[in-house]
């Protein structure tokens, strides 16, 4: 919500928690990661969102946060899903890493990075800054085995085979690829056709991380060899069909390189 603050003389957001036990337990880690950012980012290198203070009203715990502008998806939304400029990718991609290059330093893993969580510091600018850290955690200190929005779920989420800071990693590729093309590469409409899609660029993961999966035989026969499961169309999705040259039709790798 945006709100004045009478005492500051300043516009905030402020981010309210529903009065629940679960989300109330998710809400004191979320502001401990928080506290522990802005002590060790006091002058707001780290491009992520300033964290001013919290209290509690009718049971609801309140996030004050800096007020920012519209997201990296309502972006591409205002351009039609066109795409945005190479240029401006490159900006934003470097501003994202800064942030990611600051949490992974302190070890936390965002766990929810996406375009809906990556705001513009002002409309029609190439500054942006990570907000959102209502699933991250501390990389010794993981909490949730369900993370990750489902297109920018890394392999390894999927499969429930333990995670670290690298899936933050795959969400941002998967982001990059959406900011140039204006679509997700990655569109699953549930998890199974997610690691379809995966599997069409990247072929079928390794045999032992298809063996350490407790979830191997929602996703692959007992050789391994992935199920052919029809999505709600009636498409089946086949390993090594598709190439990301093709997924980036308009463009050279050379172009990515920051």
């Amino acid at each position: 919500i945006k709100c004045y603050d009478h005492k500051t003389k300043e516009y905030v957001c402020v981010k309210i928690i529903k009065s629940n036990i679960k989300f109330y337990e998710q809400a004191k880690i979320e502001i401990q990661i928080l506290d522990y950012i802005s002590r060790n980012d006091i002058h707001s290198f780290s491009n992520i969102v300033k964290f001013y203070t919290h209290f509690t009203f009718r049971n609801h715990i309140c996030l004050v946060f800096e007020l920012l502008d519209i997201n990296l998806f309502e972006y591409l939304q205002h351009n039609d899903f066109n795409g945005i400029h190479i240029n401006k990718i490159r900006s934003y991609t470097t501003e994202i890493l800064f942030a990611l290059l600051f949490l992974h330093k302190h070890r936390i893993i965002h766990c929810d990075l996406k375009p809906e969580n990556i705001l513009l510091l002002k409309h029609k600018t190439s500054n942006v800054k990570v907000i959102d850290f209502g699933s991250s955690c501390f990389d010794k200190n993981k909490m949730y085995s369900y993370i990750q929005s489902r297109f920018y779920r890394a392999p390894e989420v999927i499969l429930e085979l333990g995670y670290s800071l690298q899936i933050d990693i795959w969400s941002l590729g998967c982001i990059i690829c959406e900011l140039y093309t204006g679509y997700p590469i990655f569109p699953g409409e549930n998890e199974k056709e997610q690691l379809n899609y995966i599997m069409e660029y990247f072929d079928v993961p390794p045999k032992e991380m298809i063996e350490s999966s407790p979830k191997m035989k929602k996703f692959f026969d007992k050789t391994g060899t992935p199920l052919r499961t029809p999505n709600t169309n009636g498409k089946i999705r086949m390993p090594s069909t598709k190439t990301l040259k093709r997924f980036r039709w308009s463009c050279s790798t050379r172009v990515f390189v920051l």
